[in-house]
Formats: C-alpha cells, sequence, structure tokens
C-alpha cells in the first residue's frame, strides 16, 4: 500500500496532466475557430 503522502503526489501529477491536455486542447479548439 502506498503512503498517504504518495497518494497525493499521484493524484497532484494527474490533475496536472488533465489540466495540461485540457489547456492543450482548448489552444487547438481556438487556432480552429479563428481560422
Amino acid at each position: 500500500m502506498s503512503t498517504h503522502a504518495d497518494a497525493g503526489g499521484d493524484n497532484a501529477a494527474s490533475f496536472l496532466i488533465q489540466t495540461f491536455s485540457y489547456l492543450n486542447l482548448a489552444c487547438h479548439a481556438q487556432r480552429f475557430d479563428h481560422s
């Protein structure tokens, strides 16, 4: 079993990855709208 700190780190990393992916998709969407 992982410790509470490890679980928090995994959650933070997952959150950052999801946020980055969302921003990347939003950026591409804006480019398509402006083109």
